[in-house]
């Protein structure tokens, strides 16, 4: 009997007019991706192409720098007034949709949580950044990632940010000297162990 009801609960769900299967489609995938990541999608009449988002929201996600898989893709009449790099695709008319990559930065004028969680599991834990909320900026080490908010471990005690707070988020380098600095430590030392075989197999030239 158990059996039976779960096979009919399943197959209500999987019905074409039951909303919340609908819902739960590929949608899910890419909810709140952030500009500059690479979407993947396979369109209801089997098209396949991947490019490079714009912006997403419930009902469609724009993109550019298309480029056709491997059913092809052509690109139909634009919509009136778009940009002609950018296209717009429905949410009705994506059957798959997989994220090839995520963008690792994030600037938004206002509240972006989901662009926020985005960036900052791609970025994991341990990578040094730079974060501006609404009340000011932050630097150091990503130290944890939760659902809710992440912690960076700045000085002189960690931060714990919410998502919903973020507004710009941007990966750290180091610093030119720094990095000039490493490299010529790096040449220097290169110069010495050539030398030093030289001098040892006795075939430097005075």
């Amino acid at each position: 009997m158990v059996r039976v009801v779960a096979i009919a609960l399943a197959a209500l769900l999987a019905a074409p007019g039951f909303g919340l299967a609908q819902a739960a489609g590929p949608w899910n995938n890419v909810r709140g991706l952030p500009a500059g990541s690479r979407l993947k999608l396979v369109l209801t009449n089997g098209s396949e192409l991947t490019g490079t988002v714009v912006s997403t929201t419930d009902d469609r996600v724009i993109m550019r720098n298309i480029r056709a898989g491997a059913a092809g893709w052509k690109r139909e009449a634009r919509d009136a007034g778009s940009p002609p790099d950018q296209v717009p695709f429905a949410r009705a008319d994506v059957a798959m949709a997989s994220v090839a990559s995520v963008a690792t930065r994030l600037h938004s004028d206002g509240p972006d949580s989901e662009g926020a969680r985005w960036v900052v599991r791609a970025l994991g834990v341990g990578k040094k950044i730079q974060v501006t909320t609404a009340t000011g900026a932050v630097k150091g080490k990503i130290a944890a990632v939760g659902d809710g908010a992440f912690e960076v471990s700045a000085k002189p005690s960690p931060v714990r940010i919410a998502y919903g707070d973020v507004r710009d988020i941007t990966p750290t380098r180091m610093r030119v000297a720094t990095k000039a600095a490493i490299i010529s430590g790096a040449a220097i030392g290169g110069l010495v162990l050539a030398m030093g075989l030289c001098y040892a197999s006795g075939s430097c030239v005075s």
